[in-house]
C-alpha cells in the first residue's frame, strides 16, 4: 500500500520513489538517476535537442513513440535534478545555470515551448508543465523575466484568436501567480 511521489524511466530501467510519512529529501547523487552537476544539465539539454524540433519544426513532428518516451524521460529527469538543486540549496552558479547563461536559456526555451505550444503531445506537455511548476524559481528567476514571458504569451493583435491553448493558459496562470508572490 505504498504511495509513490515520482517516477523516471530510461530504456533499461524504471525508478520510482516515495515520500513515506515524512517529507521526502533527495540525495545530491544517486547513480543513474541524480547527479547535480553541470554535465548532467548539458546532457539533458543535448537529449532534448534530439526530440524537440522547436517552434521552427525542423524535425519530424509529431514524434515517434520512442521520441515521446525520450522527451518525457528527459523532462522527468530535469525536474528531478532541479528539485534536488532547490532542496539542497545548490548554487545555480556552480551548475552553469545562472540567469542569462546559455545552458539555462536553452533549457528554459525548450521547456517553455513544450509546456505551451499547441501541437505538443499531452504527455510531453504535462511533463514540461511539471518541470515549470517545480522549478520556476530557477528557470524564470526574476520578475522581469516572468513578466516578459507573460507578455509573449498574451495575444498582441486583435486578429489573434482570443482562445488560448491549454499550455498557454497554464503558463499564463503560472507566471501571474509567481509575479503575485
Amino acid at each position: 500500500d505504498q504511495c509513490f511521489s515520482g517516477v523516471s524511466s530510461g530504456p533499461g530501467q524504471v525508478v520510482a520513489w516515495s515520500a513515506g510519512s515524512g517529507q521526502a529529501t533527495l540525495p545530491v547523487r544517486a547513480p543513474f538517476v541524480i547527479d547535480v552537476c553541470p554535465q548532467t544539465f548539458r546532457l539533458i539539454d543535448q537529449l532534448l535537442n534530439e526530440v524537440w524540433p522547436g517552434i521552427d519544426g525542423k524535425r519530424e513532428w509529431p514524434p515517434s513513440q520512442e521520441q515521446e518516451c525520450l522527451a518525457t524521460s528527459c523532462l522527468n529527469l530535469l525536474r528531478l535534478q532541479l528539485v534536488t538543486v532547490i532542496q539542497h540549496a545548490v548554487s545555480v552558479d556552480t551548475l552553469s545555470l545562472e540567469p542569462g547563461s546559455t545552458l539555462l536559456t536553452n533549457l528554459k526555451r525548450k521547456v517553455v515551448e513544450m509546456a505551451t505550444h499547441p501541437n505538443v503531445l499531452d504527455t510531453i506537455q504535462t511533463c514540461a508543465q511539471r518541470v515549470l511548476e517545480a522549478a520556476w524559481t530557477i528557470l524564470l528567476p526574476t520578475p522581469d523575466e516572468r513578466a516578459r514571458a507573460l507578455s509573449d504569451l498574451l495575444p498582441h493583435q486583435s486578429s489573434e484568436s482570443s482562445q488560448q491553448s491549454s499550455g498557454r493558459t497554464f503558463m499564463t496562470d503560472l507566471l501571474v501567480t509567481s509575479l503575485m508572490a
